[in-house]
Formats: C-alpha cells, structure tokens, sequence
C-alpha cells in the first residue's frame, strides 16, 4: 500500500513522514525515505538525523548501515546544520570501503553551502580532518596494497571535491598519487595552508 502511495500520492506520506519513520520496519522506512528524497522537508532533518544516530542501537534495524546510507540521501537536501556535527563525527577516522562515509562527505558539503560563511569555514575544517590514513605499499600482497591505494585515492578525491565546492578554490592540490604518511602529511600541510586551517 506504501508503495501504491509513493507513486500516486507522495504528498500524502509527506504529510505523515515523521510518524511513518518512527514505525519499527526496514522496508517501510526505505519507502517513506525514498519519498522524502524525491520531495525534501528541511522539517524532517531532527527526524532523519535520530534514525541515522540511533540505527541498530537505539532503532533496530536488520541493516543499520542501508538503513543510515538511505537516511543521508535524504538529509543532503532535508538537512541543516545541527546535522552537520553528528555526520562529520562519523568520518573523523574515515572507512574508505563504506559507501556510506563517501556519501557523509558529499552530504555535510551541500548541507553547508546552505549555511553561512561561519558553517562553511567549520565544515571544510572538519573535512580536513577526514582524509583516510595512509597506505603503505612498500610490503605484503601488491595486488592488495594498489587496491586499498586505489580506494584510499578514491576517498581522498572526493573530499577534495567537497572542499573545492565550499571554499571556492578550483586550484586546490589534487590528492598525490602515492599515499604514504610521508606525501599525505604534506599535502594535508599544503592544504591547511591554502585554506587557512592550520
């Protein structure tokens, strides 16, 4: 029946969403989070970002992480900036394997661009702090260690592109080929440096 509404009368789960989402069933809160993607509601942000907090803790969930992927979509254009400390918290010691965390960084950057200068300047500082750590591929398996480079630059990049968008600076250093604790803390160096931020 939720599915039927979604396509023919979203505006109707709208008018319900908060209670919808409060409702202890994965497939209806997919539903109703798929709507509110489709049709955002600033209203809804102290709603979205308890599900992301609380998923498979205080909101059981079978797949908390699916569960908080699909709330952080909404949030991208439903969220404000008391969202933003709870999701940059999450990318503090960032996971580059969760698609999850690639998402929060993309999200806390269009949240912020809503906000004033003051959100702006705090955001990129925290996303300075959520580059991944460093790769060392000097031992082990080669296959393995160019992989997780390959996903470690991938992340790398996308922060970068968060704070190319908030600072406004297209000159931006593009994240260094090779990813060791020695080329990451200059970069990251480089960048406090260019962005006023250290």
């Amino acid at each position: 029946a939720l599915r039927c509404l979604a396509l023919t009368e979203p505006s109707m789960i709208m008018e319900y969403a908060a209670e919808l989402l409060q409702v202890p069933n994965d497939p209806i809160r997919y539903e109703v989070l798929s709507v509110i993607e489709r049709m955002p509601d600033p209203t809804l942000g102290s709603e979205l970002i308890r599900l992301f907090s609380g998923a498979g803790e205080t909101i059981p969930s079978m797949n908390p992480n699916v569960l908080r992927i699909n709330t952080v979509r909404c949030l991208r254009e439903s969220g404000d900036e008391s969202c933003v400390e709870v999701l940059v918290s999450e990318v503090s010691e960032p996971n580059p394997r969760n698609y999850l965390h690639g998402l929060i960084v993309e999200t806390v950057a269009e949240i912020a661009l809503r906000g004033d200068d003051s959100l702006q300047e705090r955001t990129v500082g925290d996303l300075l702090q959520s580059f991944p750590a460093a790769v060392d591929v000097s031992g082990g398996d080669k296959e393995i260690l160019a992989q997780e480079l390959r996903i470690s630059l991938s992340f790398a990049r996308k922060v970068h592109t968060a704070l190319i968008r908030l600072s406004g600076r297209e000159n931006l250093p593009e994240p260094p080929e090779e990813w060791s604790q020695r080329s990451r803390s200059g970069y990251l160096t480089e960048l406090h440096r260019l962005l006023g931020n250290g």
